[in-house]
């Protein structure tokens, strides 16, 4: 029970996910507690996540639209003594470090079901959703009390908790039927015609890399002068090795891809993939690779992705990448205000949640709308949410 977790001298309690798995939630439900030896084996990814220094005075620049220089952020960085003293202990606790953040603000390991029980003094057990069945924690972890002021996320513990892609939909569309193109569109919203992206980089997330035909056949439908020269695949923690190579991710991921590089024709694109399917802890190495990448790769300065998961605190990860000028997308989700995150769908009986990570200060989080045009590209009737 959390109560008798929270006895073990010397341990308090970290946050993971705070969204509890009980009977009143249908995301997921533990279907067996006692796991098998060879479950207890199976290795998962985990993240921990270190506070910074200052973050409130960090933020208020941020607010104030302040850019800050890779050196200007150093004052607001977690020291290099605390950063190794979590990584050694990691280290001591049998995982593998399979990714460190250049900012000192995350580390990525690996280790077995069973390490992460007895290192975080949480119990673990198998979680029904409609993705399948997982091992994950059932109660928060805990961490030695020397290392709690430095961590203030624990990712990973929980499986069970995919990232989902939003519904694809034929929106806007054109009256009498026919196809809508990037520059109608463009237009449509008043972007200047002559404002390509030149000189810009686009990081794109998902979970399924995007075809080059199709890629290639969209531009040369829509009359877009783009090449396959300005498309980058960046694979993190392996990538997609398990992606379905069709259906919804796929479409996703091509969604995305071709609508940023057509509206923004001079602009090149970088595409994050993650494993499949992608996680918090899949989602959060993500945009940490690009904080890696920033150095060599600094006009990167929009980051997109269409996905929603169940509201988590926020990151700090985010704050990095807006104090250096980097804007980063989220879609909102399909679901409202009361998200049923089995179905997908609004469901007045859920709580009331909002979508991650658009529910993050430093994202922008981007709704949709229904928008009919005619064959001139002028709107029929009003748009609206």
């Amino acid at each position: 029970s959390v109560a008798s977790a929270t006895t073990v001298p010397s341990l308090v309690p970290v946050a993971d996910n705070p969204y509890v798995q009980t009977a009143s939630r249908t995301y997921g439900r533990v279907t067996r507690i006692n796991l098998t030896a060879e479950e207890q084996q199976a290795v998962i990814p985990v993240s921990l996540e270190l506070a910074l220094q200052n973050a409130d005075q960090l933020q208020a620049r941020i607010d104030r639209g302040e850019i800050l220089t890779r050196s200007e952020i150093e004052a607001y960085l977690p020291s290099m003594e605390t950063y190794n003293a979590v990584k050694e202990w990691l280290v001591q606790q049998g995982f593998s470090v399979t990714m460190d953040s250049s900012l000192r603000h995350a580390i990525f390991v690996s280790g077995t079901v069973q390490k992460c029980s007895a290192a975080f003094q949480t119990t673990f057990g198998r979680v029904t959703t409609l993705d399948g069945e997982f091992s994950s924690a059932l109660v928060e972890p805990l961490l030695p009390a020397s290392l709690n002021s430095s961590v203030r996320l624990v990712r990973g513990l929980q499986p069970h908790l995919v990232s989902h892609h939003l519904a694809v939909k034929l929106t806007p569309r054109v009256t009498p039927y026919g196809w809508l193109d990037p520059a109608t569109l463009a237009a449509h919203y008043n972007a200047p015609a002559n404002l390509t992206g030149a000189g810009q980089t686009i990081a794109v997330i998902g979970d399924e890399i995007p075809s080059t035909d199709d890629l290639r056949l969209f531009w040369v439908t829509c009359g877009i002068p783009q090449s396959i020269g300005n498309f980058t695949v960046v694979n993190v923690m392996g990538g997609p090795v398990n992606a379905p190579a069709t259906g919804v991710a796929m479409q996703e991921a091509e969604l995305d891809v071709q609508w940023a590089s057509g509206i923004a024709s001079g602009a090149g694109v970088r595409f994050y993939a993650s494993p499949y399917p992608l996680t918090n802890i899949g989602e959060a190495a993500i945009y940490t690779q690009i904080l890696n990448d920033l150095p060599s790769n600094p006009s990167i300065h929009q980051v997109s992705e269409s996905f929603t998961s169940p509201e988590t605190p926020p990151s700090t990860t985010f704050q990095l990448l807006a104090a250096q000028g980097v804007s980063c997308f989220a879609g909102s989700g399909d679901s409202g205000s009361n998200p049923n995150w089995a179905t997908e769908m609004y469901d007045s009986t859920q709580p009331l949640c909002v979508g991650y990570p658009a529910c993050d200060p430093n994202v922008t989080g981007v709704g949709g709308t229904n928008l009919a045009l005619n064959a001139n590209g002028q709107p029929m009737t009003p748009e609206i949410a």
